[in-house]
């Protein structure tokens, strides 16, 4: 069991550490456009990256825990998904799990998250702030 944990991180380490230098260069940038961000509303946010908040939806992680609000963000490269996070403080916990994206929009975002859909949190990741 340990030989397979220390063969996978040395695939993680290989896999993440690749990246082309313009996936690194795109990588750059988009930290670059997110971290003034941070502190921010959610609305400021999402208006600053051109998205509506009609496409985004309440995100629960845990299940009745609404920590973030995540949406398809608008224009190249596509497939790209986009997580503004509130601090856990400002989460909604709600049993029934009905929480209106609007209930979120106006805390203060702590955390910003940009990743490619289909390499699923691969080499493209984008994160500031907090974010787990």
């Amino acid at each position: 069991m340990k030989r397979f944990t220390v063969i996978l991180l040395a695939l993680l380490v290989i896999v993440t550490g690749c990246a082309s230098p313009e996936l690194r260069q795109q990588r750059s940038q988009q930290l670059e456009q997110l971290r003034p961000l941070v502190g921010k509303t959610v609305r400021e946010v999402a208006d600053a990256l051109h998205t509506p908040e009609s496409l985004f939806i309440a995100d629960d992680q845990p299940p009745g825990y609404y920590r973030a609000v995540t949406s398809n963000l608008v224009g190249p490269p596509e497939s790209r998904i986009l997580s503004i996070y509130v601090s856990r403080e400002d989460a909604i916990t709600s049993g029934g799990r009905r929480v209106e994206v609007s209930e979120l929009f106006d805390k203060k975002a702590v955390g910003i998250e940009v990743w490619l859909a289909r390499n699923h949190r691969a080499a493209w990741d984008a994160c500031v702030g907090d974010v787990r």
